[in-house]
C-alpha cells in the first residue's frame, strides 16, 4: 500500500515527537503492508522566506530520521518528502511555491479549512493547476461542505484523499463510498500523527474496502497514489 499523508518526521509539527516515535510509526505502517510513505508536515505559507525556512527545517528533521534508520537493520518503506499545505491565500504568488510538492513530482497536498467553505478555493486551486501543479485535497471526508468543492472544481483534475479511519465504521464507509462515487479520482491515506489517537489504520481500512470492492480497494489504497508519484517533475 501507499500512504501519501503522514506526520512521521520528528519534531516538526504535531506528529512524531522524536526519531524513536517516527521509527515506531513507520514500522507500524510497514507491518500493515505500507511500502511507500509520504512525509507531509504541516505548513502555512505566507511568503517565500517562510517556505524556505520550512524546507530547511524539514530537511533537518529528515536527516535526523535517516540517521536513526541507519542504525537499524532490515529494510524500511520508501519515504518521499512533501508537505500538507494549508490553503488560505493564492500560494502561486510565491516564486518557490512548487518546492512544496512531493519531491520530484508536480503533485501537492492541500489542506482546507474544515470550518467554512471559501468561494476563493476554486480560484486558488485553479491558479495552482494553471501553474502546472496537480492538487490533492487532504482528508476531503472531513469537510462538511465538500459537495460545493466538488462542484466548483470538477473540471480541474483535483485528487481527493480520504482518511483511512473513515472506513472503520459503517457510517464512515458510506461517506467514503459517496466520495468515491462523486469525487472522481481518489486515494486513501492514514494522516497518521502517532500510534495512539491517530495511528496508521491502513490495513484495517483496506480489509473493509476489499470486502466491498477488491479492485477499487487496490486502486485507492495503492495504484492511484503510486501513479501520482510518477508525475513528471516541474519543480
Amino acid at each position: 500500500m501507499t500512504d501519501l499523508h503522514t506526520h512521521i518526521l520528528p519534531g516538526i509539527d504535531d506528529g512524531a515527537k522524536n526519531a524513536g516515535e517516527s521509527i515506531a510509526m513507520i514500522l507500524s505502517a510497514q507491518e500493515q503492508g505500507v511500502n511507500f510513505i509520504g512525509a507531509t508536515p504541516h505548513v502555512m505559507p505566507h511568503g517565500e522566506e517562510e517556505i524556505e525556512k520550512f524546507l530547511a527545517r524539514r530537511e533537518e528533521c529528515f536527516d535526523t530520521l535517516n540517521n536513526e534508520i541507519a542504525k537499524r537493520e532490515g529494510s524500511f518503506p520508501r519515504i518521499v518528502l512533501g508537505a500538507e499545505v494549508f490553503l488560505d491565500n493564492d500560494i502561486t504568488q510565491y516564486r518557490n511555491f512548487r518546492s512544496l510538492c512531493y519531491v520530484n513530482t508536480n503533485v501537492m497536498l492541500l489542506e482546507l479549512d474544515p470550518g467554512k467553505y471559501s468561494d476563493k478555493y476554486s480560484e486558488w486551486i485553479y491558479s495552482i493547476v494553471k501553474a502546472g501543479v496537480k492538487p490533492i485535497i487532504a482528508h476531503v471526508d472531513r469537510y462538511p461542505w465538500r459537495d460545493e468543492l466538488f462542484e466548483d472544481t470538477k473540471f480541474l483534475g483535483t485528487v481527493h484523499q480520504i482518511n483511512a479511519s473513515r472506513f472503520l465504521t459503517l457510517s464512515g464507509r458510506r461517506t467514503a463510498r459517496g466520495i468515491i462515487q462523486q469525487g472522481g479520482f481518489c486515494i486513501v491515506a492514514s494522516d497518521m500523527h502517532n500510534l495512539e489517537s491517530r495511528p496508521c489504520n491502513m490495513k484495517q481500512a483496506y480489509l473493509k474496502m476489499e470486502k466491498y470492492d477488491e479492485i477499487e480497494a487496490e486502486d485507492i489504497f495503492s495504484k492511484n497514489a503510486l501513479g501520482l508519484m510518477k508525475e513528471e517533475s516541474v519543480v
